[in-house]
């Protein structure tokens, strides 16, 4: 077992990428410079998922969300081994990490494909404001029936009125 660990994080006999490069500074700090950014962009995705989903207690599928962000912090961590490697040959270990991110991105893939149904049957926002204005327009109704109801019992208690004092004057 502690063969296989050595194994894991050796670097063996193989040679680092920037060999591959023929270490040419600019073409090696391209690589380096593209590859961190990548980093640094998949990195502060999930955080402000993070962010969206503890704003939005009603979300109905959180958990979409929470893969997504697992996924983009595998393929965040895949790009800084992608710098690791120019000077550091531990391909098993960096082979290792893309296929974990390999893995979270084909789970990641098929729960979308199952949830796509339940997400396009929620209301979309225009839908929502189509209802609200109808809701809206039957409270007017509403209050418009209420008020001439009770327009009309006031009228009938004022006839009721005149009609007693009419019978008391007789």
């Amino acid at each position: 077992m502690q063969e296989m660990w050595k194994t894991f994080f050796s670097s063996g006999s193989f040679i680092p990428h920037g060999h591959c490069y023929l270490w040419q500074t600019k073409l090696v700090w391209l690589h380096v410079a593209s590859d961190s950014i990548v980093a640094i962009a998949y990195f502060s995705i999930p955080i402000t998922l993070i962010y969206f989903i503890s704003q939005r207690k009603d979300l109905p599928f959180d958990w979409i969300f929470a893969m997504f962000g697992a996924f983009i912090v595998a393929c965040g961590i895949a790009h800084i081994f992608e710098v690791w490697t120019l000077w550091h040959p531990t391909y098993w270990l960096s082979g290792t990490i893309k296929a974990i991110t390999a893995t979270i991105s084909f789970a990641t893939a098929i729960l979308l494909v199952d949830l796509i149904p339940q997400a396009l049957a929620l209301p979309s926002p225009a839908q929502l404001e189509l209802a609200n204005n109808l809701l809206q327009s039957e409270i007017v109704d509403r209050q418009s029936a209420e008020t001439a109801l009770k327009q009309a019992k006031d009228e009938l208690e004022i006839r009721g009125e005149e009609r007693t004092i009419s019978k008391n004057k007789l």
